[in-house]
């Protein structure tokens, strides 16, 4: 009888053991697991992070593009206005050339006038090229502020052409 309890207790003792045994190996499975989940885890906030900040990089990307195609609309309407102005100045000016002409046929009297006509047929020409381009037209970055006379639609005029627009005016 003794005996057989003492191979009952080494049997009890060795399964204990194993158990034991089992259970820390669990256990070290289960720290092992959580740090890979922690690892994980800070694994994806920094790949969150680096994901907005793209986001905000692209927001403040598109947030510049309206700025710019806003810009670029407005350009657009200040050409076709001095377009407006320019051919109706134009169109004055022929008027009073061909009025002109009849009292004075020296070639070169119209010098002025022939320059007025010249920019502003080139200007005419350069906004037809922009409405037709549309908000696709390229930035200037060499000079992003137009000077305050270009866009004026009288500053390429000579001071006697001026003068007389004017007084029509």
């Amino acid at each position: 009888m003794q005996k057989w309890t003492q191979d009952l207790w080494k049997a009890v003792v060795a399964e204990v053991e194993r158990l034991h045994g089992s259970m820390n190996q669990k256990q070290t499975s289960m720290e092992n697991l959580s740090q890979e989940v922690l690892e994980s885890k800070k694994f994806l906030w920094e790949e969150l992070e680096d994901v907005q900040a793209e986001m905000r990089l692209i927001y403040q990307k598109l947030k510049d593009q309206e700025v710019d195609i806003t810009r670029n609309l407005v350009n657009i309407k200040k050409l076709r206005e001095n377009q407006v102005r320019c051919t109706k100045f134009l169109a004055q000016l022929r008027n009073r050339g061909d009025a002109s002409e009849t009292v004075d046929h020296k070639p070169g009297n119209n010098k002025g006038n022939d320059d007025v006509c010249t920019h502003c047929k080139s200007l005419s020409s350069y906004s037809i090229r922009s409405e037709k381009s549309g908000p696709r037209m390229r930035k200037q970055r060499s000079h992003p502020h137009p000077h305050p006379k270009a866009s004026s639609p009288v500053s390429f005029m000579s001071d006697s052409a001026l003068h007389q627009h004017r007084g029509n005016s």
